[in-house]
């Protein structure tokens, strides 16, 4: 209850003020904040009084000071830290009570909970960086958290030392770059040689998941675990995009959302590639040298050598995650991983164990959300047990060697050769392959440098100019990457195939500029598997596929306009061709303040499919087309008022034969619209108010079925362009036979790195679509400061209809307020409204709840802090609905809540200072209970770093439900805290 107060609670808490920093004096290299004026103590912060503590350290910290000079040194920390000794006398279920208590990481009367950022330059050529956080509710595998990393570097030696993103560059076979724990050794011997040493465990696996669109800008999701930041790459066909500018992905729930009202089609697919980390992956070895000759002025010669060792223990392992309620009943929690349903799932609330279908259900499309029936209070700790879904363990043992040459033409370009031998260990066979490319790039006209006019413009202010000079760029290549040739995974798009292309890029003028594009390749027409583990995908033969884009642009002044033209064709190896045509024209247009895009887009698809299944050979024959249009403005009318937005249409029509099972003819309308208002009249007030709208149109009304190879989710269906995959349906390899092309991203390996003939049968754990329907979003904000008052209020309004999961509309209402009359008073308040109603007979909820907090100074040495917190959540959801099942009873998972906490300081010097808290929480409802914490003790500061706390308290929880007074406990603690706080 201490540890994590509820949101609303939070809301009520003192608004802290940044203060003037001063040195530390003893401690060189740190800054701490100046005495604060307001001597307010809550929580387990001490504030101390006013007065200059004395400095017993100023000489020695002096010298400490030029030393750091004189050395190269400087450390800063920031965040926190504490170590808790408890001693404990539990009465009643203690393993309830450790699960229901944030004691934060440890065992055995030691606790400690720390979230500490370390930043250490010492001695001119070293440079530490560690991040640490160990609280409960954290993610342990975050790779945010937890790393540590130790740099030497001089001017021909690196050396990159722990938890490090890091790999070989220089052969694009071989190019590896992954979130790794080891050691990169990087040595310059002279300007004609190079050689760099890897060595490590892994850390990350790479995936690579395909999943088709749905005529909506999202969401989408995947997920493997937790994603690691800065790894994932997205492109929709065969442009990739830009995260923050293009799409977001979230990289902890995997919900990836396009931006810029930009569609995606179901003729349209999307490939993501990132790095994972954190469920039942297997563990190995990775070891590289990368060695770079100049062999003359002009040419450089490379050699790379790179293997990863396996594990012969991959045994799953389960995990435990902790979250406190979020107050919504149906909520979704999620977890770090997809889960393995096939194995226990065990849920605790408040250390009550829950059953499975009765409290809580695993979400049937998204494996990493756990929904719990009832509406969780935010003070109730959630305690969940899972097995990581592992469909893909780390193959054996695998090398890859490759040699590479770069030779410089001058102004002419450059060729690139590249060479390279794979071997790998799959279940007792060992696979070869080899790869071969090369590419040209060369500058037919390139412009001459040019002299600036020697002349002073007429108009001083006037820059002077240098003339345009046209340029002519081609590119050749070929690559001949044979169906068994495997790289150690990394994210990236390669994948093998046989292929030439060429492209050329014209610049006439100024303001003009052509390109085009011609790639014709060889893929293998992989045969599916059906093995939960890592399996070799053997080949049907090859698919043809032939790809034109043709491209112009111009711009004149404020006016600029692009036209893009692309073409896939392909031959299906096993029988049947796929044609796809798309066109988009875009104009762009800037006027003062005022920025407005406009661009047109039509796209026509037609595949004929020859699906063999066992003895029967069936043809399917469809066509889709689609037309739409984009509006999009930026307006800053003044300093004060600053609009954005956008809105988007398309027009799809399907029409084809398929099985009797699935109805792939449908004609319909997407939209997707967003609009953002931002206004800030002055400096007291400021208002926020976003739109946003999703429709796929009927696309989420078609009939469910079976679709050809392989049983779809809801909602899926055949599509020209892709080649019959379903659509809703997850990973690279078609499942049962139907192995069928089609689509810019099809054939990618699922695992990165040219790992195309590497599978697995339970892909589609890891990607779905997002589904059809209607989703509208209204958000508005506003706030308001003065200098002792501030409020605020926030509103949203929801709806979801179609093939969501859970369809609802909610309303939710948040009114704040501060006011400080004194430097020895404030006061803080919240109310909030919220009701949900799901569609159909799954039932809705209205919660309504009311904070108040005080913290004052009565007296000069005295301190109080109180916060109060009442919420009443009224609530009926019918359960069978939500799974699947036939009944249509509703279950009354109705709340109040009463939340209150004080605390009371004294403080009996600069240093000690005496304390009494008192929190209680009191649930009535489903699974209600009470929950108390009282405790006394004494604080002694040192400094404003270090603090010292001991004292006793008492613990415990009473569960109203008779049936659950089996986990009832009483606990009473002794206990001593040592913290750290590092600002």
């Amino acid at each position: 209850l201490s540890q994590t107060p509820p949101e609303a609670a939070l809301a009520t808490a003192p608004q802290k003020t940044e203060t003037p920093r001063q040195k530390l004096g003893p401690v060189p290299g740190f800054t701490l904040p100046a005495p604060p004026r307001l001597q307010v103590s809550t929580n387990d912060t001490i504030v101390l009084q006013k007065g200059k503590a004395k400095n017993t350290f100023a000489s020695f910290g002096d010298w400490l000071k030029k030393m750091q000079a004189k050395t190269g040194t400087k450390v800063d920390l920031s965040g926190e830290s504490r170590f808790t000794l408890r001693s404990d006398s539990v009465s009643g279920n203690s393993d309830s009570f450790l699960s229901d208590s944030y004691l934060g990481r440890g065992s055995n009367g030691f606790y400690n909970e720390t979230s500490l950022d370390v930043d250490a330059q010492f001695l001119h050529h070293f440079h530490y960086r560690t991040l640490i956080n160990n609280n409960i509710l954290n993610n342990a595998n975050d790779p945010n958290y937890n790393r540590s990393q130790l740099e030497y570097s001089t001017t021909h030696t690196k050396v990159l030392f722990g938890d490090i993103s890091a790999g070989i560059q220089g052969n694009s076979l071989i190019n590896f770059n992954r979130y790794l724990n080891g050691v990169l050794y990087t040595q310059t011997w002279s300007k004609q040689l190079k050689t760099s040493l890897l060595y490590s465990r892994t850390r990350a696996e790479t995936r690579t998941i395909t999943i088709n669109g749905n005529g909506s800008a999202g969401p989408y999701y995947v997920y493997a675990g937790q994603i690691v930041d800065g790894s994932a790459r997205v492109r929709v066909n065969d442009i990739e995009m830009t995260i923050g500018t293009d799409f977001t992905l979230d990289q902890y729930t995997g919900e990836l959302r396009f931006l810029n009202g930009r569609i995606i089609l179901p003729t349209d697919t999307v490939a993501v590639t990132f790095e994972t980390i954190g469920y039942n992956q297997g563990n190995g070895n990775i070891y590289a040298v990368r060695t770079e000759l100049l062999a003359s002025k002009n040419d450089t010669i490379g050699f790379s050598y790179l293997g990863q060792t396996s594990d012969s223990n991959n045994a799953l392992q389960t995990r435990t995650q902790q979250f406190y309620g979020f107050a919504t009943p149906g909520a979704a929690y999620i977890l770090d991983a997809p889960i393995d349903t096939t194995r226990p799932i065990s849920v605790k609330v408040g250390g009550v164990p829950l059953q499975q279908g009765v409290d809580f259900v695993v979400d049937a499309r998204l494996l990493n959300q756990i929904r719990i029936v009832s509406a969780i209070p935010t003070t109730v700790l959630i305690e969940i047990t899972y097995t990581p879904l592992n469909t893909s363990p780390t193959p054996g043992n695998r090398s890859v060697f490759g040699i590479d040459n770069l030779l410089q033409l001058g102004k002419l370009g450059s060729v690139r050769t590249e060479l390279a031998f794979s071997g790998l260990s799959l279940q007792g066979n060992n696979y070869g392959g080899n790869a071969f490319q090369m590419r040209a790039d060369l500058n037919l006209i390139s412009p001459r440098k040019q002299k600036e006019e020697e002349e002073e413009p007429k108009d001083k202010k006037a820059k002077k100019r240098t003339r345009f000079q046209p340029t002519l760029r081609t590119t050749l290549g070929f690559r001949d990457i044979s169906p068994t040739f495997s790289s150690v995974q990394a994210a990236n798009f390669n994948r093998n195939e046989k292929a030439y292309e060429f492209g050329v890029d014209y610049r006439p003028s100024d303001g003009l500029h052509l390109n085009t594009s011609f790639q014709n390749s060889k893929r293998p027409s992989y045969s599916a598997s059906s093995s939960t583990n890592i399996t070799q995908i053997l080949t049907n033969g090859t698919d043809n596929y032939n790809q034109y884009t043709l491209g112009a642009g111009y711009e004149h002044g404020r006016l600029g306009t692009n036209f893009t033209h692309n073409t896939t064709q392909t031959d299906f190896a096993i029988g049947g061709n796929s044609n796809n045509a798309s066109d988009t024209l875009a104009f762009n247009y800037k006027l003062g303040s005022v920025g407005l895009d406009f661009s047109l887009n039509s796209n026509h698809s037609d595949t004929e499919t020859l699906v063999a299944n066992g003895s029967t050979t069936s043809l399917f024959n469809s066509s889709a087309s689609n037309s739409g249009y984009r509006y999009g403005m930026t307006w800053r009318t003044s300093s004060w008022l600053n609009l954005s937005g956008s809105i988007a249409t398309n027009a799809i029509k399907s029409v084809g034969t398929s099985s009797s099972s699935v109805n792939n003819n449908f004609d319909t309308v997407a939209h997707t619209s967003e609009m953002t208002a931002r206004i800030t009249p002055n400096k007291l007030w400021s208002i926020r108010y976003t739109f946003n709208l999703s429709d796929t149109g009927n696309l989420g009304n078609t009939t469910t079925g079976t679709g050809t190879g392989g049983t779809g989710l809801p909602n899926s269906r055949l599509l020209a362009g892709f080649g019959g995959r379903d659509l809703t349906a997850g990973g690279g390899t078609d499942t049962s036979g139907s192995v069928l092309g089609g689509g810019s991203n099809y054939n990618l390996g699922n695992y990165g790195g040219y790992s195309g003939f590497l599978g697995s049968g339970l892909n589609t754990g890891y990607g779905v679509s997002s589904f059809g329907g209607k989703s509208t979003g209204n958000h508005l904000h506003i706030d308001y400061h003065l200098k002792a008052f501030n409020a605020g209020v926030s509103s949203d309004m929801n709806s979801s209809t179609g093939s969501y999961q859970y369809n609802s509309s909610s309303r939710s209402t948040l009114f704040m307020m501060g006011l400080q009359p004194s430097d020895k008073l404030r006061f803080d308040t919240s109310i909030g409204i919220q009701k949900i109603d799901y569609s159909g007979t799954i039932g809705g909820s209205t919660g309504n709840s009311f904070s108040l907090g005080m913290t004052t100074r009565p007296l000069r040495r005295l301190n109080l802090a109180i916060d109060w917190m009442v919420r009443h959540n009224a609530s009926n959801i019918n359960f069978n609905a939500i799974t699947g099942g036939t009944g249509s009873t509703n279950t009354d998972t109705s709340i109040d809540l009463t939340s209150l906490r004080t605390r009371i300081d004294y403080n009996l010097s600069t240093r000690w200072t005496l304390f009494t808290e008192l929190q209680n929480s009191d649930t009535k409802g489903y699974l209600g209970g009470n929950e108390s914490r009282f405790r006394f003790g004494a604080d002694y500061a040192l400094n404003q770093v270090f603090k010292f706390s001991f004292g006793w308290q008492s613990n415990s929880r009473t569960n109203s439900d008779p049936a659950n007074a089996l986990y009832n406990y009483k606990v009473n603690s002794i206990l001593a805290e040592f913290g750290f706080n590092f600002r």
